[in-house]
């Protein structure tokens, strides 16, 4: 048990290391890439929606303390996009398979990054009073597309590592040529 929890928290350590230090050394198309998001969706799809809260939490306290953003709002918006992706895996995609995955985390960038953008503008319109002005057009290009391309990549390599040293993904056939 405690050589689990000790992997585990390891494991958060890289991730968050990774996007904090190593995301941010890229050039900046690949600086949209967030790898904490890839692994919160992959470890709710590849273990349970407990096991991907309880990373979504820790990671998303992590960081939280180095965001520009008032402290906890990334970790409401992991959260919510968490539960909306729960929702939906549960009644629409039902099965553990690379495209249901990859539709997944199409999803959770959207559903994150709107929460960021809405949440961060409501903060600042508290703040200051005044709207600002905001470019939807750079932004999805810029911001959404880019990185839901990014994330899914980093999800097809996280998928098939995974599935090279695990068995939660391996094909299981029904042989209908017995009677």
């Amino acid at each position: 048990m405690a050589i689990k929890i000790i992997k585990n928290i390891i494991l958060m350590v890289l991730v968050a290391v990774s996007q904090l230090s190593f995301v941010c050394a890229l050039p900046p198309i690949f600086q949209n890439i967030n790898v904490a998001l890839a692994v919160i969706v992959f470890l709710c799809v590849a273990y349970n929606f407990s096991y991907g809260a309880v990373y979504c939490l820790c990671l998303s306290a992590v960081l939280d303390l180095f965001s520009f953003y008032p402290y906890g709002l990334q970790l409401i918006c992991y959260l919510l996009t968490l539960l909306a992706l729960f929702h939906l895996y549960i009644k629409v995609f039902t099965n553990k398979s690379l495209y249901s995955l990859l539709l997944l985390m199409i999803f959770g960038v959207v559903i994150n990054e709107l929460l960021l953008v809405f949440s961060h503008q409501a903060y600042l319109f508290y703040k200051t009073n005044t709207l600002s002005t905001f470019d939807w057009r750079i932004f999805l290009r810029d911001r959404i597309l880019w990185q839901m391309a990014l994330n899914c990549g980093l999800t097809v390599l996280i998928f098939i590592g995974f599935n090279v040293f695990s068995k939660n993904f391996k094909a299981v056939f029904i042989d209908t040529t017995r009677r």
